[in-house]
């Protein structure tokens, strides 16, 4: 998400969290292969990246999604994994940077999943508030000032990762 700043990476042993400097929009996408130069740092929650140079060097496939349930999305242990989830969509919206948000529920518990201006047609999709949805994304932890996890939300890269099930 470049409005954000932040970069994800997965290879086939798991993703890590990447802060990265300037990311022009458009410059990298879902299944691009990229090579990272950084330093690993304790993070907020997760040890993660800061880039000091990024250059993608092809396209390959993205991983399996770790199909999660609820419970272990919301442990923590899933922090910035491919993954997916299932729940139904209780509102949508979409701030000044032009990020759309699908409030996400299953039960009691809810989560955000946050798609970049890129993503998606520019009128938001209110019509799907109410329909349960399978969404891939990465998970990533929120967390307060004590590195306490405190929610969850999924990144997810283009709209296509968002699918009605019923």
């Amino acid at each position: 998400d470049p409005v954000w700043s932040i970069l994800f990476v997965q290879d086939s042993t798991g993703g890590i969290f990447v802060t990265i400097d300037d990311l022009p929009d458009g410059m990298l996408e879902a299944g691009d292969l990229v090579e990272v130069e950084g330093f690993t740092e304790h993070g907020g929650f997760a040890p993660n990246v800061l880039q000091t140079g990024i250059r993608k060097i092809g396209t390959a496939p993205l991983p399996d999604p770790r199909r999660l349930s609820w419970r272990r999305l919301f442990s923590g242990q899933e922090d910035s994994q491919w993954s997916t989830v299932e729940g139904v969509i209780r509102a949508v919206s979409s701030n000044s940077a032009g990020q759309m948000f699908l409030d996400i529920s299953s039960g009691s518990q809810r989560m955000q999943a946050q798609l970049p201006p890129s993503a998606y047609r520019r009128e938001l999709p209110t019509e799907l508030v109410g329909t349960h949805v399978r969404v891939q994304g990465v998970a990533a932890t929120l967390v307060n000032d004590r590195s306490q996890l405190i929610g969850v939300k999924l990144f997810v890269p283009r709209w296509d990762f968002v699918e009605p099930t019923g």
